[in-house]
């Protein structure tokens, strides 16, 4: 009797614990839906960004910028890695009531963001390194701790996973010591991965993101001032651009910067406009209607292209013919005038006069691209910038 009486006690006390670690295990996973978590652990779209909006961002969860005091920048200047580097740090208290993390935690969260330009305003991240330590003291046990580490580990993954195919690396043991550029600790245990991925960036071009993730874990025994010693765990990762890559020169960087911008800007479909021969109407034509497929912009066949050089009146370079006729790409260019104007010129006068025809737009109409006169010379980003304005307010209306 005695005996079964134990038992109903037991199962009690074992559903009421079940109970408690159920509540626990649902806080923790709803935490990882907040908007903190997501600033602490996805990084996933925090590549290719500026640094100001991330300062912001960072302020709203209690980071706090670490100011360089050499000389009171916002940041680090680092060539030795990747130009300069900003640096985040949070103060964990047992006061506070993170979901994610052990109930009367302490410690610090330290976040660095490496990023090519010379100003907060013109940035571009290429690498962030996340490090999270905390201690262990009477209110939180060790296997506490690593048992939030294994937690945060596995949301990586799965965040990982989801958006890139990853194959560990096991012969990465390069950055050992630089999950954080600042710190020269090493990591007890460190794991590698190449991350791949296809993507589409805004301007329709296919291209390929290949990332390292790497994590680590550290043990410290610190001795405190009264003698006695504290045992601290620390849990790293980070992310980076696999083009990023240690070098002393900033004209290397900014090469990296342009070649990017270049492809970014000049290809359509995998066609540097560039490249393309100007003095084949037909292939010039046909680029212009894929920047707009490209736009989702619906376009008239390339055999409905009636293009042809033949001398013009005045000063004009080109004239087009098809407006409010969907059935007719109808342009004449002059050969004379055509052979004078630069390269970006012609580009500029041959999206000017197939917006008439094309997108049947009348002078004023979809900004300066549009404009009635074309008797200067125009620059690339005029032409890229002018060109965007137009399409986009085009499909807006």
């Amino acid at each position: 009797m005695i005996i079964n009486f134990m038992k109903y006690i037991l199962f009690i006390l074992l559903f009421v614990f079940s109970i408690v670690l159920s509540g626990q295990s649902r806080n923790k996973i709803k935490s990882t839906n907040s908007e903190e978590f997501r600033f602490l652990t996805d990084q996933n779209n925090l590549f290719y960004k500026a640094i100001s909006p991330i300062i912001i961002e960072g302020a709203k969860y209690g980071y706090q910028v670490m100011r360089n005091e050499d000389n009171n920048k916002l940041f680090f200047e680092n060539t030795k890695y990747f130009t300069n580097i900003l640096v985040l740090s949070k103060t964990i208290k047992p006061t506070d009531k993170s979901r994610y993390l052990p109930k009367y935690a302490s410690g610090v969260i330290l976040k660095h963001y490496f990023f090519t330009g010379n100003s907060i305003e013109e940035s571009l991240v290429v690498k962030v390194s996340t490090e999270i330590n905390l201690s262990v003291y009477s209110l939180v046990k060790e296997s506490e701790i690593n048992e939030t580490f294994n937690f945060l580990l596995n949301i990586l993954d799965k965040n990982l996973r989801s958006s890139f195919k990853t194959t560990k690396n096991e012969a990465d043991f390069s950055q050992k010591n630089i999950i954080l550029a600042l710190s020269e600790n090493k990591y007890d245990f460190l794991e590698s991965y190449n991350l791949f991925s296809t993507k589409v960036n805004q301007y329709g071009i296919n291209y390929e993101d290949n990332r390292v993730y790497r994590y680590g874990k550290r043990k410290e025994l610190n001795q405190m001032s009264d003698g006695s010693y504290q045992t601290r765990l620390f849990l790293g990762f980070s992310q980076e651009a696999d083009s990023y890559k240690p070098v002393n020169k900033l004209q290397e960087i900014e090469q990296i910067a342009q070649d990017t911008n270049d492809f970014l800007n000049f290809k359509v479909y995998g066609k540097d406009l560039r490249e393309v021969n100007i003095y084949n109407l037909k292939e010039m034509v046909e680029l212009f209607l894929n920047d707009c497929k490209k736009n989702n912009i619906s376009v008239p066949s390339i055999e409905t292209l009636d293009a042809t050089f033949e001398p013009l009146e005045g000063n004009k370079i080109a004239v087009s013919y098809g407006l409010d006729n969907n059935s007719l790409i109808k342009i004449k260019v002059d050969p004379g005038q055509w052979r004078n104007s630069s390269l970006q010129k012609k580009w500029y006068i041959l999206y000017h006069e197939l917006g008439h025809d094309v997108l049947n737009l009348r002078h004023g109409e979809s900004g300066k691209m549009m404009f009635n006169f074309a008797d200067r010379e125009y620059t690339w980003d005029e032409f890229i910038n002018d060109k965007k304005y137009m399409f986009d307010n085009f499909k807006n209306n």
